[in-house]
């Protein structure tokens, strides 16, 4: 059995990981509040490059009875478009615009996971991206 030969070129891989409550806002939360957020955290950061892999958590994005109709794929879809646009935005790389694609996203009830690779590097080598769902807790409570 053999192995897929390592890249030439490999080096370590930056990822950028952030978690956002949107305190049930829903669409309603004004863009401006993600963009506040968001900008800080990306130069903030202690390397010079751009980040390879970007991760945002959404925690409370609708109320319970809204998100378990299906309401949450609508946030999600505007607040991506939103958060892709700051991502480039504000991640150059010796003064190159920097572009990402979404390449994973998990959505459920209230919560939502959007991970982002550059299109030029880890992008261009993602295959098959799979997600589960997993839990811990006791029976019945107790």
């Amino acid at each position: 059995m053999t192995s897929a030969p390592e890249p030439s070129n490999s080096r370590s891989l930056i990822v950028q990981i952030a978690s956002y409550n949107t305190n049930l806002q829903g669409s309603h939360g004004t863009p401006q509040d993600l963009v506040d957020w968001l900008a800080p955290t990306l130069s903030a950061s202690q390397f010079r490059d751009a980040p390879d892999i970007v991760a945002v958590g959404f925690q409370e994005l609708l109320p319970l009875h809204l998100g378990l109709t299906g309401l949450s794929k609508g946030v999600v879809a505007s607040r991506d478009e939103l958060l892709r646009s700051q991502i480039e935005k504000h991640n150059t790389s010796a003064g190159e615009h920097v572009a990402y694609t979404l390449v994973a996203k998990a959505v459920n009830v209230g919560v939502a996971l959007l991970i982002y690779a550059r299109d030029h590097g880890v992008g261009q080598r993602i295959c098959d991206v799979q997600t589960a769902w997993t839990g811990f807790g006791t029976r019945l409570g107790g």
